[in-house]
């Protein structure tokens, strides 16, 4: 964040909320600036005064500004340990790790038969990894496209790539033998 102020002949001081006076840079003109890192995990709005100095020790200091810091940083999807086959009529456990610069309010699962235009949104469990499980119909064959995504409490969110999950059939077949009788 950027602090910039217009004033005439005059040397300023910034002071914010952290316990700190630094001078400003000399802009073009008559203009002062002085950029501010606001922390990465913090929503704390910025509170700070601008003092302004003349070369005779002459001084005024403003009123205090505030400012509020919102956050625009979405989450962030880690390492995805879900499973890359499952078994038809089974269920596949899913598996994600999320990070989120003020915290991580819901992850959810959209998953769908490959083929499907329907997506199907389960919500996982956490903390980080959210996990969850999809439960696989039985007799169908189709691989499970899935796809996740992360919300964050100021309505930030990331979708990740979707990516599949082969479904195999591994049960043998069964055979019944039928008595065949002869009629006379």
């Amino acid at each position: 964040m950027a602090v910039t102020t217009q004033l005439l002949g005059v040397a300023p001081s910034i002071v914010t909320s952290v316990p700190t006076s630094t001078a400003m840079t000399a802009g073009t003109g008559t203009t002062y600036e002085k950029e501010v890192t606001v922390p990465e995990a913090s929503l704390d709005s910025l509170h700070f005064t601008i003092t302004a100095r003349d070369t005779l020790n002459n001084e005024i200091t403003t009123t205090e500004t505030v400012v509020p810091v919102t956050d625009n940083d979405p989450p962030t999807l880690g390492t995805d340990s879900s499973a890359d086959s499952a078994i038809v009529g089974g269920s596949v456990d899913v598996s994600i790790g999320v990070l989120d610069n003020i915290g991580v309010t819901a992850v959810d699962i959209d998953w769908r038969y490959d083929g499907d235009g329907t997506w199907t949104t389960e919500e996982l469990d956490g903390p980080s990894p959210f996990e969850g499980t999809i439960d696989l119909d039985n007799g169908r064959l189709d691989a499970i496209e899935y796809r996740f995504e992360a919300f964050d409490g100021a309505g930030n969110s990331v979708v990740g790539l979707t990516k599949t999950i082969e479904v195999e059939d591994v049960t043998a077949p069964t055979v019944s033998i039928i008595t065949i009788q002869d009629t006379p």
